[in-house]
């Protein structure tokens, strides 16, 4: 299997942050891992961990990504401003969503807070880690894996939740295009950010979650209500049938087939 980065390097990659220092790996126990040790190192700001296979790879709230061979793995280490945070949030899913479709002219959905949807099942998934310490922000690692040749047929547990783009698609998909997409994407959106340029309105016509009945499951808690809109930070605001709001920042939802 050719070498993913020679192949997106071949074609250039024309970033001001993202990849300017860029690591490949045919084996990996994580790439989240790996990019905190750099940072913790100091490594440069957007350094590019890329694996072509995981062996202890997971995604949000500690759930295990399945990491098979043929597919996109990466970390990106980001040491930003604290105001800045709840953007990162947006803009890489976003990118992620751009990067697909570009690659393939199939639509995606959002799923709040961060998974990537094609035709109602999880192509990609995007996980935010950070370090803080008081009001500063040490570093930030944020990992994007997504499903190009990934068969669900041998894992009938995932056949009704999960898909991969050659699946949906019908044919092979250039993975290296995917991935160069995605990193010019996430750079040009990651600079308007440092400017309070953010693309929520764009990021929410994609939010599938928004005007359904959902259950967010938080803090070992479930609430369930309708997904009423995203605040500017990119929490969910979750209306109840008795009127009342809650704003959620992070946690998980499922969709419900009850209306109020």
């Amino acid at each position: 299997m050719a070498n993913l980065v020679s192949e997106v390097l071949r074609h250039g990659i024309y970033t001001r942050i993202v990849g300017k220092h860029i690591q490949y790996h045919e084996k990996i126990d994580s790439t989240m891992d790996e990019g905190r040790r750099l940072a913790i190192e100091g490594t440069d700001n957007g350094t590019l961990i890329v694996a072509e296979n995981q062996h202890n790879s997971r995604g949000r709230l500690g759930r295990v990504w399945r990491s098979k061979p043929g597919n996109i793995y990466l970390s990106l280490v980001l040491y930003p401003e604290i105001d800045l945070l709840p953007a990162i949030g947006i803009i890489s899913s976003l990118a992620t969503a751009r990067s697909i479709e570009r690659a393939t002219g199939l639509n995606t959905e959002v799923k709040w807070p961060n998974d990537i949807l094609v035709n109602g099942k999880k192509v990609a998934g995007v996980l935010m880690e950070c370090s803080l310490k008081e009001a500063r922000v040490l570093y930030v690692v944020l990992g994007v894996g997504i499903n190009i040749t990934f068969d669900t047929s041998d894992l009938p547990e995932l056949s009704d939740t999960a898909t991969s783009l050659t699946s949906e698609l019908g044919t092979e998909v250039n993975r290296a295009f995917v991935l160069r997409n995605f990193l010019h994407d996430f750079d040009n959106l990651y600079q308007s950010a440092m400017t309070g340029i953010v693309p929520l309105e764009e990021w929410k016509l994609k939010m599938q979650t928004l005007g359904r009945v959902v259950t967010v499951y938080s803090d070992d808690f479930s609430y369930t209500g309708v997904a009423e809109d995203i605040d500017e930070y990119g929490s969910l605001v979750l209306r109840f049938p008795d009127g009342q709001t809650s704003v959620f920042s992070s946690g998980d939802v499922s969709l419900n087939t009850t209306t109020f």
